[in-house]
């Protein structure tokens, strides 16, 4: 692996994390403008939590990484599936996650160690098992796509609508068995691959990621309000049991 640089790493910059924030939470709000923010369905809870992320990164209050308590919604919303219009919804909520736990997305100063770790992988998966570019359709993709970065033809995705330099897991399980050979599997050459697929697909590379960031304006609590008894009291009230 080529040395990690502080300007690879950009150690500070919360705006570049905020604006990939909002470029994120622009598309779904205008993918979603007809619909209410709600606590009666997926969508009105989706909007309400955009349109709070929104007013908080333009008052530049959230800390990189926000604490989780902040992203139950969302992450319940992305896993769920019940707002996935598309898979570019999908993938949008996926990178706000990313961003806002504080790992955030690959930009072009990070593709010189991204083809490194490429690199050592492709070195070790080849150690493990000579002649895999022969027997192994995922595993010339991959070198492929390594070498698709370095001619510039291939950027790991930034924009959540883009989705021509994707990187195909289709034939993904071919390669997990192969990797550990016959009998064994070998954990640290799984882990090395994930480290280097995670950043195809758009993420940061982990060595690469930013330390803690503070919001530049002080003001939001540490961790959510807990709501739980003042939710669970409105329920009651709906379904007429408590009066």
């Amino acid at each position: 692996m080529i040395p990690v640089t502080a300007e690879m790493i950009n150690a500070g910059d919360i705006d570049e994390e905020y604006a990939d924030l909002m470029k994120r939470i622009t598309f779904l709000l205008d993918l979603w403008h007809d619909k209410p923010a709600s606590n009666n369905d997926p969508y009105g809870r989706m909007v309400y939590f955009l349109l709070w992320l929104r007013q908080e990164v333009q008052a530049r209050r959230i800390p990189i990484p926000l604490d989780r308590s902040y992203l139950g919604t969302l992450k319940y919303l992305a896993g769920s599936g019940d707002v996935r219009d598309s898979d570019d919804v999908s993938r949008a909520m996926g990178e706000m996650i990313q961003i806002l736990l504080g790992r955030g997305l690959i930009k072009p100063r990070h593709y010189p160690l991204l083809v490194s770790l490429m690199d050592d992988f492709i070195a070790a998966a080849e150690k493990n098992r000579p002649g895999l570019a022969e027997t192994d359709a995922f595993f010339r993709e991959y070198c492929q796509r390594r070498d698709d970065i370095v001619a510039g033809i291939l950027k790991p995705p930034i924009e959540p609508t883009k989705e021509q330099n994707r990187f195909d897991f289709a034939s993904a399980k071919s390669l997990a068995p192969v990797l550990p050979g016959e009998t064994e599997h070998n954990y640290e050459l799984s882990v090395q691959m994930d480290r280097t697929t995670y950043p195809l697909m758009g993420y940061r590379p982990f060595q690469a990621r930013k330390p803690p960031m503070p919001a530049p304006v002080p003001g939001l609590e540490r961790m959510a309000p807990d709501f739980t008894a003042l939710r669970d009291q409105e329920r009651r009230k709906a379904a007429g049991e408590d009066k």
